[in-house]
């Protein structure tokens, strides 16, 4: 009896540990052994971050700047390359990372095209910006029949 309150025990600290976890993370300074930096993740926010002019002007910025890469136009490589961005207080972008990729030379596009996109009005917690990650999805199709094509099946997760 004493080891399944034991092992209940262990199940609530390693729950609350995970919890803890999820909202600040700290880099420690290997040199000096102190805590370089901390950095607040938060699972709520008042104001998600949304590009100036909307997802039609950011969907037209990415369009117009793209650079296929000529291998994967040709061998007609396409996908959805899933980001990761941190836009600080002032609505720029300081850090691209890929967590879903489709192929490195695509992957190295999504992310110049990431840090192009420098309109963003931050989040905002009490009021205040704050800087923070969030995701940005690039769609990188050869031609636009297998754009609509799967924009279509998508439906209605994307928003034009």
């Amino acid at each position: 009896m004493s080891k399944i309150i034991m092992s209940k025990q262990s199940f609530f600290f390693i729950i609350g540990m995970m919890f803890i976890n999820n909202y600040s993370f700290g880099q420690i300074d290997s040199s000096s052994n102190n805590i370089k930096k901390e950095k607040l993740i938060n699972t709520y926010v008042e104001q998600m971050p949304w590009y100036k002019g909307g997802d039609k002007v950011l969907d037209s910025i990415i369009t117009n700047n793209t650079k296929y890469p000529k291998k994967a136009k040709k061998e007609r490589i396409r996908g959805v390359g899933k980001l990761r961005i941190l836009v600080d207080l002032t609505g720029k972008v300081q850090d691209v990372k890929i967590y879903k990729g489709i192929r490195e030379d695509i992957d190295n596009e999504a992310k110049r095209l990431a840090y192009l996109l420098n309109d963003w009005h931050p989040e905002k917690l009490n009021g205040k910006p704050i800087e923070m990650y969030t995701d940005l999805k690039i769609y990188f199709f050869s031609d636009y029949k297998w754009k609509d094509e799967y924009i279509n099946k998508m439906k209605p997760n994307y928003k034009e």
